[in-house]
């Protein structure tokens, strides 16, 4: 993505210069780049819609809620004041991620579900079942969030 001069990659780093978390957030500005770059696997953003995407924290750091910290920081920036939505795909096994965006205040969305024949994918958002609505963190294959 950083290649691809895909805007906007957010860092953290220790006092010695050293990244421990980076994260992208999309707004619809950048919707053909995500879509040339990544293949249909989002769904279209409004003005208003953001993603979040490419989130990473360096193993060192996890467990100390860089991800919430970091997130906090960038959402109250100037440009991101109009949003109403973020959204942030999460695989169901990834319990620790899943954890720090409830932390955060985001709730179940969509569900992504990837669905592969003969090397070829087709990708669908699906509503959220209000029987995953009450216990997201069992929910099936990737769960989009917003705030």
């Amino acid at each position: 993505m950083v290649e691809e001069q895909i805007p906007q990659c957010y860092v953290a780093t220790t006092k010695e210069n050293v990244t421990i978390y980076r994260q992208w957030l999309f707004t619809h500005k950048a919707q053909q780049q995500i879509t040339d770059y990544f293949g249909p696997v989002f769904p279209e953003i409004n003005k208003n819609e953001a993603i979040i995407e490419g989130i990473f924290t360096h193993p060192d750091y996890r467990g100390l809620r860089v991800m919430s910290n970091a997130m906090s920081q960038i959402v109250k920036q100037q440009q991101y004041k109009n949003l109403n939505r973020i959204i942030a795909f999460v695989e169901e096994e990834n319990i620790s991620s899943l954890k720090g965006f409830y932390r955060m205040g985001f709730t179940p969305y969509i569900i992504r579900q990837e669905n592969w024949f003969l090397f070829k994918g087709n990708i669908s958002f699906n509503q959220i079942l209000d029987k995953v609505q009450n216990n997201y963190l069992n929910a099936p294959s990737y769960i989009s969030f917003e705030t």
